[in-house]
């Protein structure tokens, strides 16, 4: 297991890397306010993403319960497949005459069309992912991820090498191009799959993907998509580059915690089914104490180097306060809590708090953000703060909740298997 985790984390950490320095190079190609259309854009595009990341969930479970009994792939897996590229190329339309297209489009015809292509693309790499993670194969697995962030690369050099004029638009191409790397793993992800085996009914599929997309959604409009969020709520991105700089940042180290969510799921589904409540009760309590720890060495970390760390990224004309990128910094430490207390009701299968738990931080957000005066970097710092609060303690009061009531009927009827663990 830890070899597979450290397969998958390394892959990771490579692609987070590489994410950085490409915004790295597209502040330095952008000016600072066309910069900050862009990075409104990439949370348009990777909340959808976000979402989307679903299939990858469900295709890897249920591959993976078919290799226990020695077959490929079923027919479902190709059903949500089928059924998350009717939903992007239906959501591109809905998307592009809302405020929220209206607002970060901009009515840019290339724009709508590299972010419609995104998503379609994003539909078949997931589906992607998650059979070859399901079928054991981390190396291909974490082929696509480091192929998804080379390839934005290739595209945004291309570009730049034919001197194409330096607009949000192309640096939104050369974004758009990583949903495609699955095309280079067309080969070994066919040859798990299988034409006989398990199928769902429409209504099912529906229900469980719109179930799952929900709670997506809002923890993308928390994470990726929150730059989109504070442009529309606001009104515009005009004199946010450098806090939507702090606030991409400032998350990265999140997905250091991918490796680690991958792990709780199956740990605690085993937990639970040996009735070990207690125990996880135990580990909440020590997650907590060290969120505490984590949040004071990375408040005086963000201190001492922040504004440093910005500047070398983005460029000289990039100045964050040290106190902003400290606000953010704890802030992000607390929502690194909540992402790991919230994977937990992915094994007690309760789908619907988690829902509730990234929706109410969403909209404690929103909230905060319309009604806070003064600047955009002000109330977005805000509206930060209030959903990783939010989010810390709505997750970590439903789930003692959950622990407790679930306690009895874990020890009477265990559980070794739970929908959306991959084996």
């Amino acid at each position: 297991m830890f070899k597979r985790i450290g397969t998958i984390g390394v892959a990771l950490i490579i692609a987070s890397i590489l994410g950085v320095l490409f915004l790295s190079v597209t502040a330095r190609w952008l000016t600072p306010d066309d910069n900050a259309r862009f990075i409104a854009l990439w949370g348009l595009l990777f909340g959808g993403g976000s979402i989307l990341s679903l299939l990858e969930q469900e295709v890897s479970r249920l591959t993976s319960h078919a290799a226990t009994q020695g077959r490929g792939a079923p027919p479902a897996a190709l059903q949500y497949l089928a059924v998350g590229v009717i939903a992007s190329v239906v959501a591109i339309p809905f998307i592009a005459f809302t405020r929220l297209g209206t607002t970060v489009l901009d009515g840019d015809v290339v724009s709508t069309l590299a972010m419609g292509a995104a998503y379609v693309g994003f539909s078949f790499q997931f589906f992607v992912r998650g059979t070859l993670l399901g079928s054991g194969r981390e190396k291909a697995y974490a082929g696509v991820i480091i192929g998804e962030a080379v390839s934005r690369f290739l595209v945004l050099f291309a570009l730049i090498a034919v001197s194409v004029v330096p607009l949000p638009r192309w640096a939104l191409v050369a974004t758009a191009a990583g949903s495609f790397a699955w095309l280079a793993f067309i080969r070994p992800t066919r040859e798990l799959l299988e034409g006989e085996g398990q199928r769902f009914g429409i209504t099912t599929i529906i229900t469980r993907m719109s179930l799952l997309a929900l709670a997506n959604a809002f923890l993308a409009g928390i994470l990726t998509g929150y730059p989109t969020i504070v442009t529309v709520i606001v009104g515009s991105s005009e004199g946010l580059a450098v806090f939507f700089a702090v606030v991409v940042i400032s998350r990265v180290p999140l997905v250091l915690l991918s490796p680690v969510q991958a792990v709780i799921i199956p740990m605690t589904t085993r937990a639970l089914a040996r009735g070990e409540w207690r125990r996880l009760l135990q580990l909440q309590g020590r997650l907590l104490v060290g969120i505490v720890i984590t949040s004071v060495l990375v408040a005086g970390g963000a201190w001492l180097a922040g504004p440093w760390l910005i500047r070398l990224i983005y460029g000289p004309s990039y100045e964050a306060s040290a106190l902003l990128v400290v606000v953010l910094s704890v802030a992000t430490v607390f929502l690194g809590g909540a992402l790991l207390q919230a994977a937990v009701f992915v094994s007690l299968e309760r789908y619907g708090t988690l829902a509730l738990t990234w929706g109410l931080s969403l909209g404690a957000s929103a909230a905060v953000i319309a009604i806070t005066p003064g600047s955009g970097v002000v109330a977005g710092t805000a509206g930060f703060v209030a959903a990783s609060i939010v989010a810390l303690c709505v997750s970590g009061g439903a789930l003692y909740y959950a622990l407790g009531r679930s306690s009895r009927s874990v020890q009477g009827d265990p559980r070794p298997e739970v929908a959306g663990e991959t084996q």
